[in-house]
């Protein structure tokens, strides 16, 4: 782990950046696709391998000529230079190829010929060819760049711009989690893979199992086998508020666009119901799921005699009491609402506080 971080760590600050993290990403799609971009490479030289042909590479008329068939190829035309369409359209759009005039193709050439041999080598198309798949895949890179980031609060954790040795360790960990599908042991951390929310599920127990049976079997319209979008849709509206709103709407919308891109019925089964809270409960939002379910009708508090509200002070504020002084706290209920929970046992969250956790405010003066 610590070679790894060293050897993203360019600048050696001892945090990694995210130009350091892209740049490691850029690398990692070069070297999946490194067989593709192998064959891309031949390709481009196809047809070349000839008496005719310079050894060196290939000259300006064969380059042009290689390039009016990528023309063809982006025009649906009946001649391929063997790259596909959306390599193809990454081909012209990194050598700034728009109309194919004799100014656009003499600029594309100087740009490949690194070493200005009037040559154009195999190792400079396939530097070209990286380039390209870089940006044919910069969406998939950023998305991927995001969610390496994703989990540490920029405000804080992540004030310093870059992930430290133990937050980069923790993401690798993860990583290895989801090579072995999954985490073993009685703790899973980060609920990643199926195999991760199964054994998620196989933890529930048997009174909030009852309780998910309970609300999926009064939302389904077919006795209990599945429940439809639009049935979804009530039971996120009435925990939410609104759709598209919460973890649970994340959850159960990326359930049926998975089912939807492989043309499989749009519905959710009680295994895909349990998974969603699987993934509620791997994010810690222990008391989201006894609300959700306990607004569309369970009674999971009820059923546990002489038992107590969790409440635990978890996140705290450090301050350097050498340059600064804490000149106030802000209270994070008011006496009534104390009052409202401690006396006559309301819970948190509630139809007057929308979430389980209460913020942590104080003001500073130096």
């Amino acid at each position: 782990l610590d070679r790894a971080f060293d050897s993203i760590d360019l600048d050696g600050n001892d945090l990694i950046d995210e130009g350091e993290i892209q740049q490691l990403l850029e690398s990692v799609y070069v070297a999946t696709y490194g067989k593709q971009i192998e064959e891309k490479k031949k390709a481009f030289f196809s047809n070349f391998r000839n008496s005719t042909a310079d050894p060196m590479g290939l000259s300006r008329e064969q380059f042009t000529e290689k390039l009016m068939v990528l023309q063809q190829e982006l025009k649906g035309g009946s001649k391929r230079a063997g790259f596909g369409p959306q390599v193809a359209r990454g081909l012209a759009d990194t050598l700034g190829l728009d109309t194919f005039c004799e100014n656009e193709l003499e600029r594309a050439f100087e740009s490949i010929d690194l070493d200005d041999n009037d040559l154009i080598d195999e190792e400079e198309i396939k530097m070209l060819l990286e380039s390209v798949y870089v940006a044919t895949y910069g969406q998939e890179i950023e998305k991927e760049r995001q969610e390496f980031f994703s989990g540490f609060n920029r405000g804080s954790a992540l004030g310093q711009a870059g992930l430290s040795r133990e937050q980069f360790a923790e993401k690798l960990t993860a990583l290895q989690q989801e090579l072995e599908g999954g985490s073993e042991g009685s703790i899973v951390a980060e609920v990643r893979t199926e195999a991760d929310a199964q054994r998620m599920i196989d933890r529930f127990s048997p009174l909030l199992q009852a309780a998910l049976d309970q609300v999926f079997e009064s939302l389904s319209g077919d006795g209990g086998k599945t429940l439809t979008e639009a049935e979804v849709s009530e039971f996120l509206i009435k925990t939410n508020g609104e759709l598209g709103r919460g973890g649970t709407s994340l959850h159960t919308a990326a359930v049926f666009k998975k089912k939807a891109q492989a043309l499989k019925p749009v519905v959710l089964t009680r295994q895909d119901w349990y998974g969603v809270f699987a993934r509620e409960l791997g994010e810690g939002k222990w008391w989201q799921v006894v609300y959700d379910l306990e607004v569309s009708g369970a009674n999971l508090r009820a059923q546990l005699e002489g038992s107590q509200h969790y409440q635990g002070w978890l996140d705290y504020m450090y301050f350097d009491s050498q340059q600064l002084v804490c000149t106030g706290v802000q209270e994070a209920l008011t006496t009534a609402e104390l009052s409202r929970i401690y006396d006559d046992g309301d819970t948190l969250p509630n139809e007057w506080y929308p979430s389980d956790h209460l913020p942590v405010a104080a003001l500073f003066s130096w």
